[in-house]
């Protein structure tokens, strides 16, 4: 039995070293770009690096990467524009983007996540930190895309089975119904919560 556990978590390690996570890290500095890529690698990661934002955007397109790392401040196009733009590319909605920046005030880190940075890592030679956060995240990204499959296969089973589903929040008095609720009853779906009051008049 335990020679039989150790087979299977080996095969599950060796399946995971084949695939490693993809990071693409931006940052016009090339000495910066060069050792953060080298630790970052030596702890299992596949880096793509950019120098800048322009730059960025078309490493983004070309490989997809699991996840960005992005210096805030650079000269021909900053941090914050940059992930503005990726959140506009197609698939780059929700990648994790943490924003690198040596700038350790408030202001910055609330401009990061107002321009659609998940996080913020102060520039550190701390790397162990750095690759501990970015798995983080990454597990974090995968149960969120894992919880969103799932959510969208019980709503298509839902529409084949002709099946709604409510859910009446007691404390907030309000009621969130799925769009298969609404097709039943022949009303255009609306993604809102209902008050229950009008939910329960207008459903029953």
């Amino acid at each position: 039995k335990h020679g039989r556990t150790r087979s299977i978590m080996a095969a599950k390690k060796t399946i995971m070293s084949a695939h490693p996570d993809s990071v693409l890290l931006v940052d016009d500095d090339p000495m910066v770009r060069m050792r953060v890529k080298s630790a970052l690698v030596q702890r299992g990661l596949e880096v793509t690096d950019a120098a800048g934002g322009r730059d960025a955007l078309a490493e983004f397109r070309a490989h997809r990467p699991d996840i960005v790392l992005l210096d805030a401040m650079m000269p021909d196009m900053d941090g914050f524009q940059t992930c503005r733009e990726l959140r506009a590319l197609p698939d780059g909605e929700h990648v994790p983007i943490i924003m690198l920046t040596g700038l350790d005030d408030g202001q910055s880190v609330a401009h990061a996540y107002e321009s659609g940075a998940t996080d913020f890592f102060i520039k550190s030679p701390q790397m162990t930190l750095l690759a501990e956060r970015i798995r983080y995240l990454l597990r974090t990204a995968r149960t969120c895309e894992e919880l969103a499959n799932r959510h969208a296969k019980l709503a298509k089973a839902q529409s084949i089975a002709r099946l709604g589903s409510w859910e009446w929040d007691l404390p907030r008095r309000i009621v969130v119904a799925s769009e298969e609720c609404y097709r039943l009853i022949g009303l255009p779906f609306v993604d809102e919560d209902f008050p229950e009051e009008k939910f329960f008049t207008v459903f029953f």
